[in-house]
């Protein structure tokens, strides 16, 4: 499903809705442009409606496959009376998983890139140096850096290809992966706090709110804290409950009790989301900056072995005759 797509959709549900347009007119306008994905959802869900079937359960029920947080904010609307401001969090939340999965995304690409980059880079200048040392005019030994850098290159890409189609690869190369790691861990902040913010927003009870907010968040560290998130939850509240998830920033803590204290716990949450995205901003400048140096020093060092290794090759015979 094309985030952007589905975010232009549910707006412009919201807006139909808050005109006095009847759900079941604004499904049945056409959408004239977009992925077919989005008009078999605004098909599905229409034919429920026809049905007497709840949007959510239409929706739940059909063949399009649909972000984790979609679901719970649909319900959440419907209980409430107030699906406009429903479909309006749906649409936000899609707008920030798309800028997510960009930059994640791009990431990943200029990564991939630049290292390949540099390994063109080293294997050309190996080849040369093997061609004005004494190689043939085939570059003579130099021959083999190059075909090692096409068979990486290539691996490279097929590999980049792949992550970028299956997204649970993509989360799990950014998880065990050092450098990428910190960009991973402002992610899931960025996810979780938006999406317990909006799902409290819309009414959905703390524990209900928590529960899904954990899932959307997609990371297995918080997957396996969820009883006892759950637990701490029922006997001491939202603040203490996110003390139990891995990771969480102090200053996190201080705004969510104030925030609890005061009863402005959604408002606190997107002020953290917020504060979650600049972070990403920072740990994906951080990231490329080491992605540079490392690449650059990977590269150096290819082309510092191989010339030693020519010199070398070229001062033994001097040595020998020497001595």
């Amino acid at each position: 499903m094309q985030l952007e797509a589905l975010a232009d959709f549910f707006t412009n549900l919201s807006r139909s809705l808050t005109s006095g347009i009847p759900l079941a007119k604004a499904l049945s306008r056409p959408i004239r442009s977009g992925p077919d994905e989005v008009r078999t959802l605004q098909q599905e869900a229409l034919r429920g409606l026809e049905r007497g079937e709840r949007l959510v359960d239409a929706m739940a029920n059909g063949t399009v496959f649909l972000p984790r947080f979609v679901l719970p904010l649909v319900e959440a609307g419907e209980r409430s009376g107030d699906l406009p401001a429903a479909f309006a969090r749906i649409a936000r939340q899609c707008k920030i998983e798309h800028r997510l999965t960009e930059r994640l995304n791009q990431q990943l690409v200029s990564t991939a890139l630049s290292a390949i980059g540099w390994g063109a880079f080293a294997a050309f200048s190996a080849m040369l140096l093997a061609y004005v040392s004494g190689g043939n005019a085939a570059f003579g030994d130099g021959s083999t850096p190059g075909a090692y850098a096409a068979v990486a290159g290539g691996g490279v890409l097929m590999v980049m290809l792949l992550v970028l189609r299956f997204e649970s690869m993509r989360d799990a190369i950014f998880r065990r992966t050092p450098l990428l790691a910190p960009v991973w861990r402002e992610a899931r902040w960025l996810r979780f706090y938006h999406a317990l913010g909006d799902l409290m927003a819309a009414g959905i009870p703390a524990e209900g709110a928590l529960e899904r907010a954990i899932d959307i968040a997609a990371d297995p560290a918080f997957a396996r804290r969820h009883e006892l998130v759950v637990s701490v939850l029922r006997t001491s509240g939202l603040t203490e409950a996110c003390a139990a998830l891995p990771g969480i920033a102090p200053e996190a803590l201080e705004a969510l009790a104030v925030a609890e204290e005061a009863g402005r716990m959604p408002e606190a949450l997107a002020d953290l989301g917020a504060l979650a995205e600049k972070r990403l901003d920072e740990a994906v400048a951080r990231f490329e900056r080491r992605a540079r140096l490392l690449t650059r020093a990977a590269a150096l060092a290819i082309i510092g072995v191989f010339t030693a290794q020519r010199v070398l090759q070229i001062a033994a015979p001097i040595l020998d005759f020497a001595q």
